[in-house]
């Protein structure tokens, strides 16, 4: 028997929002954006960088550009195009060697 494939894509808008908050007096917090940033900043800002917390909350907004978002706190997404009303939809079939068949 012949084998057949339906292959739906589904164009979407998303803006992905990463949060994290951190107190300017917490150690702890600071070592860890640190321990994140350090492979991915340049080496002269990375140590120039003050050992214990900074009272200045730019210096951590700076240090943060250099994080991975993976390691904010909390991940939202946002479906703009869902929430808008819609998306663009195609929807091909694809016989058993990958020619589409039918738009």
């Amino acid at each position: 028997m012949p084998k057949y494939k339906v292959v739906r894509t589904e164009y979407h808008q998303v803006a992905s929002i990463y949060t994290d908050q951190f107190d300017t007096s917490d150690d702890e917090k600071w070592d860890e954006l640190k321990k994140e940033a350090e492979f991915h900043m340049p080496r002269d800002e990375f140590e120039a960088l003050p050992e214990d917390p900074p009272s200045d909350p730019q210096l951590w907004f700076d240090v943060y550009y250099h994080v991975n978002s993976g390691e904010f706190a909390e991940q939202e997404d946002d479906w703009i195009s869902v929430r808008k009303g819609g998306f663009d939809v195609s929807n091909k079939l694809l016989n058993s060697k990958g020619k589409v068949i039918s738009p």
